[in-house]
């Protein structure tokens, strides 16, 4: 698994959340005192949110075995872009 690159705009790090339903796929480590988490933005959409500045990566269309996984690498490719 991806790990998560900080937030390009506060530098927020760390996973702190990933939900529930994406149980039983692969999921990285989390951190308690982590500033970003996994989103469910819809029916089958995932987005990376960062809880200290309210950033929001890219929402992506995926199945519940991949959610967690395209939205990291989604959010990880624009935090590169974005410095």
């Amino acid at each position: 698994m991806t790990d998560v690159m900080p937030c390009p705009f506060c530098g927020g790090s760390g996973l702190r959340h990933v939900p529930r339903e994406l149980d039983g796929t692969e999921r990285p480590a989390l951190d308690i005192d982590g500033a970003l988490s996994v989103s469910v933005t819809g029916d089958g959409w995932y987005a990376v949110r960062c809880g200290d500045c309210c950033a929001m990566g890219p929402r992506v269309r995926a199945t519940r075995a991949k959610g967690c996984g395209k939205a990291l690498d989604a959010w990880n490719r624009r935090t590169i872009w974005a410095q």
